[in-house]
């Protein structure tokens, strides 16, 4: 005789802080096909993923144009879409930037 058990599993609600997180993430994805302009040269701004950890997001960016730029963007969950082009913005015009370094926003 075949013996069937119910499990009874209560999932856990939503915290007000998971509502900021899905808030700031879908806020976000704005980024998503973004352009920077800087002198002649344009970046298409292309959002490769993000996550909230210790307080802070870390967003992973590619910035599609010649050349090719891949960027870590770690900013207080409050920073918004605007804050992470201005930063790049900056990061772009300041010497000696290059794939793979983190941009910082407080």
């Amino acid at each position: 005789m075949l013996r069937m058990d119910t499990i009874t599993t209560t999932l856990p609600t939503r915290s007000p802080a998971d509502a900021h997180d899905a808030d700031g993430a879908a806020q976000l994805e704005a980024l998503e096909g973004r352009e920077i302009q800087l002198d002649d040269e344009t970046w298409t701004v292309q959002l490769l993923g993000h996550r909230l950890t210790d307080g802070r997001r870390w967003v992973h960016v590619a910035l599609d144009g010649t050349p090719r730029y891949d960027v870590l963007v770690r900013m207080s969950p409050v920073s918004r879409a605007l804050d992470v082009i201005r930063a790049l913005e900056w990061w772009l015009h300041e010497p000696g930037h290059e794939s793979g370094d983190v941009v910082d926003i407080d």
